[in-house]
């Protein structure tokens, strides 16, 4: 994976040779993008407004706010051969990417995706500015319903209360359900409250609840006063179809009718979780 993050930090010779070396990359085919300050970001969006890259599958752009927005959005626009999308801000226009097949990155830009056979999203939730059921109506648009759907939400501001039950209404052909979030997603309260959304989810196959990634305070199940070991009497009598789940960090799945604890990291493989990280490289 070719990254412009350093490049951008280098003195102006060295950044204009690597841009001529750039536009020599025709079967570039990654490319992570990163800008920390604005003066970064505008330096990379002049970059991105003369590259083009035939053969570009993965891109990564890691910029709060680019300025201008629509040469980012038109850089996208270009390359309709990405199936795998990773965003850190929200797109205000439409960007047509018929291949994508994975996104990362806020919710917001979810209604400016076009695309008809996303195959999995990793949704980051702060404060969405538009309502959640038009956020996940526009996710049930980019999705085939006949094929499988792995469903990843980061949830910073718990939304989970609000998303999870659009997500049963409105994606009952969901495969993977992730949610990562603060202490609050693994109380006792929270774990009844998933359960009481698991009936909708008809064809739902793995569930893993987590913390997030960066939480400061990694908890056990025995932390919270929770057998992980427990927890699929109610998720399994709510939902029939489930074949494996993971509750902190303990997973668990059933073989023969009994369930069996198995590791993590077999588990993110199993449901698809561990996709977003084996593309883009984030946790």
């Amino acid at each position: 994976m070719w990254s412009l993050t350093r490049r951008a930090q280098e003195s102006e010779p060295l950044r204009d040779m690597m841009l001529e070396a750039l536009k020599l990359m025709s079967g570039l085919e990654r490319l992570s993008v990163t800008a920390v300050t604005s003066q970064e970001g505008v330096l990379v969006a002049f970059h991105l407004s003369s590259l083009t890259f035939p053969q570009l599958v993965v891109c990564q752009i890691r910029m709060n706010k680019p300025s201008p927005v629509d040469t980012v959005t038109s850089f996208l626009g270009r390359h309709p051969t990405i199936t795998h999308l990773g965003l850190v801000w929200a797109s205000p226009g439409p960007i047509s990417l018929p291949n994508l097949r994975l996104y990362e990155g806020p919710v917001e830009s979810i209604p400016a995706l076009v695309t008809s056979n996303l195959a999995g999203a990793r949704l980051r939730w702060m404060e969405p500015g538009l309502s959640i059921d038009e956020i996940v109506i526009a996710l049930n648009s980019l999705t085939d319903s006949s094929r499988p759907f792995v469903s990843s939400h980061d949830d910073h501001s718990k939304q989970y209360r609000a998303f999870l039950p659009s997500l049963a209404r409105h994606m009952p052909h969901t495969t993977s359900l992730q949610i990562r979030g603060s202490d609050d997603v693994i109380s006792d309260e929270a774990i009844t409250y998933i359960s009481e959304c698991l009936p909708q989810l008809t064809r739902l196959l793995h569930l893993s609840v987590e913390q997030l990634p960066n939480n400061p305070t990694r908890l056990s199940p025995g932390d919270v006063g929770i057998d992980g070991s427990e927890v699929w009497r109610l998720w399994a009598d709510a939902c029939p179809t489930l074949e494996a789940y993971c509750f902190l960090d303990s997973a668990w799945r059933k073989v023969n009718e009994t369930w069996r604890e198995f590791p993590v990291e077999d588990f993110w493989a199993l449901a698809g979780f561990s996709e977003f990280e084996k593309v883009y490289g984030l946790v």
